[in-house]
């Protein structure tokens, strides 16, 4: 538990310091994180490094942070590009890669792309700095308190087929706690503590929504956790499966 604790402490407080910074160096750390993040998804399927489906994943992956003359190469001609190249593959390497890889890969790209360039693209705003920390703030809240209150009070499952941890205490109190705290930002965003309350229940229930979603597919799987770079944590996907939902549901719902 103590491990867990330091570990979220010290690498919460050096990402804050990073969004803080900004520019370059923000988007260095989500690109960073981004590829491990594919990393760990790739070896839920045992898909073998530096191989091409591996390198194109990557390399389409990051073209989410990237423009060129103004726009960006995650842009539907790019992406329907990308599409019929992966399904060229099977072809070229007579099966040796197939196509339930090159789906795996695709959906990692797209779930890690859209998720993390959000993080990117909400620093960017003119208030991009405090949206952002409205944004951590609200589902760190979320996700400790479901953590703490389900260990100690929770006893009726939530989804014991996909993640038997999981207590409706813990998720009630989860919501609860995200918007609270975007109550307390309303002041500062100049905006309603009643927009605030409801934006924050939504944050809340997608929070809620993307520990599941990653739970699932650890589950079937057959895996605890997708990585281990976060000690207590795991990966990469399991420190920031709620933020991969959370950021590009509030940015491209409502600030977009």
């Amino acid at each position: 538990m103590k491990e867990r604790i330091w570990t979220g402490v010290i690498g919460g407080t050096f990402f804050v310091a990073v969004l803080a910074l900004g520019g370059i160096w923000y988007a260095l750390l989500l690109m960073a994180l981004a590829v491990f993040a594919f990393d760990e998804w790739t070896r839920l399927r045992r898909i073998p490094r530096w191989n091409v489906l591996y390198i194109l994943g990557i390399f389409f992956l990051l073209s989410f942070f990237v423009k060129v003359d103004g726009s960006r190469l995650d842009s539907p001609a790019f992406f329907a590009l990308f599409v019929w190249g992966l399904l060229a593959l099977p072809v070229l390497t007579k099966n040796r890669i197939n196509v339930e890889d090159i789906a795996h890969v695709l959906l990692g790209v797209a779930y890690l792309g859209f998720g993390f360039s959000a993080f990117l693209l909400t620093r960017g705003l003119e208030e991009g700095l405090l949206i952002s920390l409205w944004l951590l703030f609200a589902t760190w809240a979320n996700d400790t308190m479901a953590f703490f209150i389900g260990r100690q009070w929770g006893h009726k499952k939530l989804w014991p087929a996909i993640s038997p941890n999981k207590t409706v205490a813990g998720a009630l109190a989860g919501v609860l706690a995200a918007v609270l705290v975007s109550i307390v930002f309303s002041p500062y965003l100049s905006a309603s503590w009643l927009k605030m309350a409801a934006l924050g229940l939504l944050i809340g229930l997608a929070g809620q929504l993307g520990d599941l979603m990653e739970s699932a597919v650890k589950r079937s799987f057959h895996v605890k956790d997708a990585g281990w770079i976060f000690p207590g944590h795991g990966g990469v996907l399991d420190r920031f499966d709620s933020l991969l939902v959370v950021f590009p549901v509030i940015f491209y719902l409502f600030l977009s």
